[in-house]
């Protein structure tokens, strides 16, 4: 895959969910960038981090 403006990859985190869960509808980092916030149909908001 080739980088370009608008095809880059930030960061890879590796998360795990139930099987309930739905697909990720929204994302956003906090300004840090050390925290991910998901939301996703089954009405879950969800905040990762990389610990």
């Amino acid at each position: 895959m080739e980088n370009g403006p608008f095809n880059v990859v930030l960061r890879h985190f590796k998360g795990r969910t139930n099987e309930k869960s739905k697909d990720v509808t929204t994302l956003d980092w906090n300004a840090e960038g050390t925290l991910l916030a998901t939301g996703s149909y089954d009405g879950q908001a969800r905040i990762w981090s990389r610990d």
